[in-house]
């Protein structure tokens, strides 16, 4: 039999190889149950595929529900079935047309001025409480409640009441994930092109519409904050609307429109509604990615981070069988006798410890890949899957190389204590410690983007940091993190000098020792 092929028999398919292996699976086969658990208890289903936005409003006193349906690319749906229930009775009923447009009729008197204030409150809240519009596609069938639009005014009183909107976001919007709440989001941010910076989002008024009124809306994009209630807030806002960017005038309560958000990779976005001079403002947060792509980085990339961390200690393992155990006991010298050269024996053993770490990896993230499949129902990201795999293979073959030169050089006993330590250290250890000397120097506590700065260039100097580094790079790319990017020649000069240096360093002792046991 081939020697390296013996070899890596031996590394791999060791029972305790993959028991470790199994645990590890395991355990990010469950931690992304966990996350998809938490995703459905947050009220966002993965299946969404539907995103509708629409709004009650007054049609010459007649309530009328208008609003858009789109795919997960933004287009319309046509021939969507909608219907209008108050309670459990059918009010009215109609079909979307070719752009995803639809109205409904309810027949209800929606008449609002001075007169009528205590009428119209109680017919308004009924219609809050009670009312729900269901939507049938080809695919999908769900209802969706009527909820209070999420606005604030920031100048005197509103001359009409909140509107009521009927919001269904699908996983393919570009907002983070947000859990159901009584407010609904009058924006649905429903397309991104990243290489033109247009985005497209359905807007529906914030306040309750009539036919013949017009207003003015214009956006601005300000770094991620929250809207904040209060004069000091309202005075903030106002400004920005002040220095906002024209969209145009609008005589219909929905619209869908098209933004520059070029260079802007998460940001919020607020919308400044003008009528009679009062100014309405909404927001919504935007990320370059939708939330099916976020909800894929979550569920795949923090199982196979986890594992990232564990893991080498198979790697420590593997050295061990391969190097330190045989070398303790004589089984090198006795290998020596036959017609093999020291230089056979080393990078036999090497080479099949690195192909035990390509191996695991593969396994593990295909099948981490597979149970992010089967619990997301999306697509494979191939971009998020190859960083991943990357990071794990490398991180592997960084910590092994370490472990075998120590392997070369210690006995067994001696290996598996400095094994260990340096485990524990780069592992689990040193972001405590970078955290500690931020502390201690002050950077942690004065400049928060100077100590993101300094861990970032702490992971250059780990064996195990190209994990943390590539996971950095994900969360850039396709998350909602705004972390500073860690630079891709330190990262592939920290990899080749990670593996290279212990390597030849082993390789030279290995030259010299004394193999008897």
């Amino acid at each position: 039999m081939n020697p390296l092929i013996y070899d890596l028999k031996r590394s791999f398919m060791r029972r305790t190889t993959i028991i470790m292996i199994i645990i590890f699976l395991l355990m990010g086969i469950g931690i992304t149950y966990l996350i998809f658990g938490n995703i459905q208890q947050g009220g966002i289903n993965p299946n969404n595929k539907v995103t509708v936005v629409a709004t009650l409003w007054s049609r010459n006193g007649v309530g009328t529900v208008s609003g858009y349906i789109v795919d997960k690319d933004g287009k319309g749906i046509p021939g969507v079935s909608i219907e209008f229930y108050i309670g459990e009775e059918k009010i009215a009923s109609n079909k979307s047309l070719s752009n995803g447009y639809f109205e409904i009729d309810t027949g209800m008197n929606l008449t609002f001025n001075q007169l009528n204030i205590r009428s119209f409150g109680e017919k308004y809240q009924t219609l809050l409480n009670n009312s729900r519009i269901h939507i049938k596609t080809n695919s999908e069938e769900f209802d969706i409640k009527a909820m209070i639009s999420n606005t604030i005014n920031t100048k005197g009183q509103n001359l009409f009441p909140a509107s009521i909107v009927y919001v269904h976001k699908s996983v393919f919007v570009h907002e983070p994930p947000q859990s159901l709440s009584a407010y609904g989001s009058t924006i649905a941010i429903i397309n991104y092109d990243e290489s033109t910076g247009k985005a497209k989002a359905i807007i529906a008024v914030p306040f309750l519409f009539s036919n013949g009124i017009k207003y003015n809306v214009s956006y601005s994009l300000q770094p991620l904050l929250s809207l904040i209630t209060g004069e000091a807030g309202k005075n903030d806002l106002s400004k920005i609307c002040k220095e906002s960017t024209l969209l145009g005038e609008f005589n219909d309560p929905v619209e869908i429109v098209s933004l520059n958000i070029r260079n802007n990779r998460n940001t919020t976005l607020i919308l400044c509604y003008n009528f009679k001079d009062q100014i309405n403002v909404v927001s919504a947060r935007f990320t370059k990615s939708n939330v099916i792509t976020s909800l894929y980085v979550a569920a795949l990339s923090t199982p196979v981070n986890l594992v990232a961390t564990f893991i080498p200690i198979s790697m420590l393992y593997v050295a061990y069988v391969l190097m330190a155990k045989p070398r303790s006991i004589g089984a090198l010298e006795f290998l020596l006798a036959r017609p093999v050269t020291r230089f056979d024996i080393f990078i036999n053993r090497y080479v099949a410890g690195i192909l035990t770490a390509l191996v695991s990896a593969i396994i593990i993230v295909l099948a981490l890949v597979a149970s992010s499949y089967i619990l997301l129902g999306v697509p494979v990201i191939a971009n998020i899957v190859v960083l991943l795999f990357l990071g794990l293979t490398l991180s592997m073959m960084t910590m092994y190389s370490l472990y075998y030169a120590l392997a070369t050089s210690l006995r067994s006993g001696f290996y598996l204590g400095l094994s260990i330590g340096l485990y524990l250290l780069f592992a689990l250890f040193w972001q405590i410690i970078i955290a500690i000397y931020g502390v201690s120097t002050g950077i942690l506590l004065r400049d928060i983007q100077e100590y993101s700065r300094m861990l970032i260039n702490s992971y250059y100097y780990n064996p195990m940091g190209v994990m943390n580094l590539i996971m950095i790079i994900i969360q850039n790319d396709f998350g909602t993190s705004t972390i500073i990017r860690p630079d891709p020649l330190y990262m592939s000069l920290s990899v080749i000098l990670w593996v290279l240096v212990p390597v030849l360093l082993g390789y030279l002792r290995f030259q010299r020792i004394n193999l008897s046991g």
